[in-house]
């Protein structure tokens, strides 16, 4: 969530669309580098028995962002609808596995 604040104060400060692109590039190489990233290739690695599609659904989401910026910067496809759409999709996510959590994970079993 801290990268989708960052990505639309970006977006909102006046510049030019290279330099907006670029920084959109490395903000979101920077963000799948950092934790979904780590944590899916260690988990990979290790085998810890958690599931991977999450960190795997993050990571794929940041390079959807990051093609969105690239094409932002190149002056066709995509653009900032790719960027849009990779950032609703993170803000369902939270809001989805806010909501799992809140659930109750099932009752302890009876002696």
């Amino acid at each position: 969530m801290i990268s989708i604040t960052v990505a639309s104060i970006l977006v909102l400060l006046p510049q030019d669309r290279v330099a907006l692109g670029s920084e959109l590039i490395v903000l979101n190489l920077v963000s799948a580098a950092l934790l979904p990233g780590r944590l899916a290739l260690y988990q990979f690695r290790n085998r810890v028995g958690l599931g991977l599609h999450a960190p795997v659904l993050a990571v794929t989401l940041y390079f959807l962002a990051t093609a969105g910026a690239a094409s932002l910067i190149a002056g066709w496809g995509g653009g900032m609808y790719l960027i849009t759409a990779a950032y609703l999709l993170f803000m369902f996510l939270a809001t989805y596995n806010a909501y799992v959590l809140m659930l109750p994970q099932g009752e302890p079993p009876k002696a």
